[in-house]
């Protein structure tokens, strides 16, 4: 994930000294290397989420909280860069919607860097939620509209992440979650 925060700075470097050409180019390296962010993701989570239930330890619940939650923005990060690249003739959207992308990266870097002041995850979603309102909300202020592709991405992004926690949480999602790493 690191690696794509690399390739979205370089990509935002390109385009702000008008290499539109080389960030096309670079770009198809982009959404290779995307797809390896979501391979490399899911089976991360997916075998933490293994180790925990197999040893059947104390943190088996919040694993697989965690385990629902990751799965949610790696469908999400997908889901956006799949948007950005249908769009990529439209840069108003494509940017916004690599901006999303990279965003719901963001949750696992703040619970490293908020551990020690909050403890659950739905504290940490709502730090990540907050941040994500306030990028738009800028970015709103400074166009003086919604943007239509931050409308729609952030309502499906904290839709999508608010019903991953709350569902994670469930007798039903903890049973599934188990038996599917298992």
């Amino acid at each position: 994930m690191s690696g794509w925060i690399l390739i979205y700075f370089i990509q935002t470097m390109l385009v702000s000294v008008n290499r539109v050409r080389s960030h096309r180019k670079f770009g198809m390296f982009g959404a290779g290397y995307a797809v390896l962010v979501v391979a490399f993701g899911t089976t991360a989570t997916f075998l933490s989420a293994r180790r925990e239930v197999r040893g059947h330890t104390d943190a088996v619940f919040s694993f697989l909280n965690v385990f629902g939650l990751e799965l949610a923005q790696m469908f999400l990060f997908a889901a956006f860069v799949v948007a950005a690249i249908w769009l990529r003739n439209r840069p108003d959207h494509h940017k916004r919607f690599m901006l999303l992308a990279t965003l719901c990266m963001l949750p696992n870097a703040i619970v490293r860097l908020f551990l020690r002041f909050f403890d659950t995850n739905l504290d940490f979603l709502s730090i990540w939620a907050t941040l994500v309102v306030v990028i738009v909300l800028i970015d709103s202020l400074r166009n003086r509209r919604l943007h239509p592709a931050f409308g729609i991405g952030v309502t499906i992004a904290l839709t999508t992440m608010y019903v991953a926690q709350f569902a994670s949480r469930t007798q039903a999602w903890q049973i599934f979650a188990s038996h599917l790493v298992r």
